[in-house]
């Protein structure tokens, strides 16, 4: 028995129909029978009818034989012969070793074609029964044997060619284990059509099944595989041994893609923005608790027991999101089928309404930035930050002559081109960047070598081993880099904290001959802005040295390496334990959510609250402690923390205010996974002179 997964293809087929697809030597009376018997089920469902229409895009899954159908067996072409060798294009659906229940193998079509026995007709290398392409036969044991040792000694290198749904992922190396095994595979898009990627792949260890198994996992299954979720376009399997180059044997052979392999058929099930019927919005089916928490603010479609459909369309589309059986009450862009299932859009009906397109939000999210981008001196802001504008899951900066566009969800595929193409519309001349950098940082990424960092228009004004370059906020200048130099890598920062830039001008006012301590520094912006305000004397202290050394550039950047800095290479917490001497007049307190320090592990939720009152305690009486933090499953407000940890320290507090991000970053009420920070300024109350107190008496 084999169990076959797949989805149906943008078109609504009868069950029987698209299994015969995905079963292609089965006969109608076996498909009968396996409907019938209950052995085939739709979207986790099972249906009897044969002539049941199937869903665009739905998920089929059944457990079927080994079939009964002859195949009609195509001629075998020769690409190359050498003088014990014979490079082919194999047929897909025959099996290129053993016959299997009585089905003729590749191996006897070879050697009645060449008219060599099937005895001295020997296979070098397997290809799966269902993936046609190049394929190399050797004559006899001997030369079998030494072109075997080749593979072997992975001296033999194949290359194929794949169709499959073009995702964020589209260059670098999969790493993933099948079974025991950890396997490698190697993936380029080569060709691009509406949609559908064309990919290069290159298995690195073990067999051609697993390019199959690799692709699933990248989300982008390839079309036609009825094992992995491939989408049942007609014509079988999309996956093709296209080159076979083997070092010392003079063996180098290619074929095209075969002819007619792009599909002629619709793909993906129909999405609003494409040419759905709007009296019947396509739609994924979620829980009333789904609807009631979207509801009080929160715009992710967290996947419950109750969430279905969201499979049936490709990641990016613009579907209804509703109740079972009843009309729909929001659009949401599809994520796909992990834990966020989809990113809310609008809400309404969309059968009822006028589609509000990305044009018009990034034209608000560039409205409401207007005062940054007219600010000469400030070259480094955010254009797009995600669900807070409209744009779930894309977030567009704006670094001097580079255009950042960071992916944060496979959502922001359906609508990332036009979005960007109206940013490039709607910066102004001054504004315009030279080259755009795209950045994939997902909550799920893969394992491996994936490329997630690339030059996608334009061209860099600098090297791109180098990567950093120099932007300026406020007139001070600032290193920067866009992730291009380690692209396997990808970070959402760029060694600059531009949402911090409200808390920076906060600072500068209150820096004049002041004595600062800056923790956590990262690469400096703090410390560069303080002491460009005039502060007396800032210690930054960091555990990273690459880091300080970056910090130590910035001051040199700006001509502030004139001796009122001091680097600290340490731990926040034993540095804080061994502090003495005299009260620092400002601290800024910005860590990490969670790091490694050490053998010992940071954690904000552990270790805050002791760290802000030991702060507090070094701080000058009137002195101001500016505290950050980045939790996204916070219960407790900052400002709560800080007073109970004022309390803890025995340290009066004056005021403590709201410091968050500046207008760039702005925050979605109900989402606090979509914040930046969350920051208080703390000032501790001054000493009152005693004689000033008898005086109130």
């Amino acid at each position: 028995m084999k169990n076959l997964t797949f989805r149906a293809p943008g078109v609504p087929l009868s069950l029987n129909d698209v299994l015969a697809r995905a079963w292609p030597l089965s006969t109608a009376a076996q498909r009968r029978a396996a409907i019938g018997t209950g052995q085939v089920r739709v979207e986790g469902v099972v249906v009897r009818e044969a002539g049941s229409l199937v869903e665009a895009g739905a998920k089929v899954e059944a457990n079927v034989g080994r079939g009964g159908a002859e195949l009609v067996v195509p001629g075998i072409a020769v690409v190359e012969r050498g003088e014990d060798w014979v490079a082919v294009i194999k047929p897909a659906g025959l099996p290129s070793h053993a016959p299997e229940d009585g089905v003729v193998s590749a191996r006897e079509v070879v050697a009645g074609a060449l008219g060599w026995t099937v005895e001295e007709t020997l296979p070098v290398h397997r290809l799966d029964a269902a993936v046609g392409g190049v394929w190399l036969v050797a004559r006899g044991a001997e030369a079998a044997g030494r072109l075997g040792a080749a593979f072997e000694q992975r001296l033999a290198h194949k290359t194929y060619l794949a169709l499959a749904p073009e995702g964020l992922w589209r260059d670098g190396v999969v790493r993933r284990k099948i079974g025991r095994h950890s396997a490698e595979s190697r993936i380029r898009v080569v060709e691009s059509r509406g949609g559908i990627g064309c990919y290069e792949l290159e298995p690195l260890t073990g067999r051609t099944h697993q390019l199959r198994l690799h692709m699933q996992h990248l989300g982008a299954p390839i079309l036609g595989d009825a094992l992995y979720e491939g989408v049942m376009v007609e014509g079988g399997l999309r996956l093709w041994s296209h080159r076979l180059v083997i070092e010392g044997e003079g063996i180098d052979v290619s074929a095209a893609l075969r002819e007619g392999s792009w599909p002629g058929e619709r793909v993906f099930a129909p999405e609003l923005l494409g040419d759905a019927a709007r009296d019947q919005a396509p739609c994924i089916v979620v829980s009333a608790a789904t609807i009631k928490a979207m509801r009080r603010g929160h715009p992710w479609v967290l996947t419950d027991t109750e969430t279905k459909g969201t499979g049936r369309f490709a990641p990016g589309s613009l579907v209804g999101l509703a109740e079972a059986g009843k009309p729909a009450v929001a659009t949401v862009c599809v994520e796909g089928t992990g834990v966020v299932a989809a990113r809310l859009w609008s809400w309404g009906d969309p059968a009822r309404q006028k589609l509000e397109g990305p044009e018009a939000r990034v034209a608000a999210a560039l409205a409401r930035r207007s005062a940054l981008l007219g600010d000469p001196k400030t070259e480094a802001l955010r254009l797009v930050h995600g669900e807070s504008d409209g744009l779930p899951g894309l977030h567009v900066d704006l670094l001097g002559p580079v255009l950042r566009v960071l992916i944060k969800s496979p959502a922001a595929v359906g609508f990332r081109d036009r979005a960007l193409e109206a940013v490039r519309r709607g910066l102004p001349a001054a504004r315009q960047p030279e080259a755009v950098v795209e950045v994939v940082h997902l909550r799920e990424a893969p394992g491996g070598d994936m490329e997630g960092v690339r030059v996608i228009e334009g061209a860099l004004p600098f090297e791109a081993e180098e990567d950093r370059f120099v932007v300026r906020e406020r007139g001070l200048a600032f290193r920067v880099e866009t992730g291009l130099k380690d692209p396997t890598r990808p970070r959402p920062g760029v060694g600059l904290f531009m949402d911090q830039r409200a808390n920076r001008d906060r600072l500068a006012a209150l820096a004049p001959e002041g004595r600062w301590l800056n923790l956590f520094a990262h690469t400096g912006a703090f410390s560069v802005a303080l002491l460009a305000a005039g502060a007396r004397s800032v210690v930054s202290v960091d555990l990273s040295r690459p880091y300080l050394d970056w910090l130590e550039d910035n001051l040199a950047l700006n001509g502030l390496d004139d001796g009122r800095h001091e680097s600290v290479k340490s731990d926040v917490r034993r540095f804080l334990e061994r502090a003495e001497g005299a009260p620092y007049d400002g601290i800024i307190l910005d860590p990490p959510t969670a790091a490694s320090a050490g053998r010992q592990f940071w954690s904000v939720k552990r270790d805050g609250q002791a760290l802000i009152a030991r702060c507090l305690a070094l701080l000058a009486p009137g002195g101001a402690l500016l505290v950050c933090r980045n939790d996204k499953r916070r219960t407790v407000t900052l400002e709560a923390i800080v007073r109970a940890a004022a309390e803890d320290a025995g340290t009066p507090l004056m005021s403590v205010e709201a410091a968050g991000p500046g207008p760039d970053f702005p925050a979605l009420e109900g989402f606090p996974e979509g914040d930046s920070f969350e920051g208080v300024l703390a000032c501790r109350r001054p000493v009152v002179a005693k004689a000033r107190r008898d005086r109130g008496r």
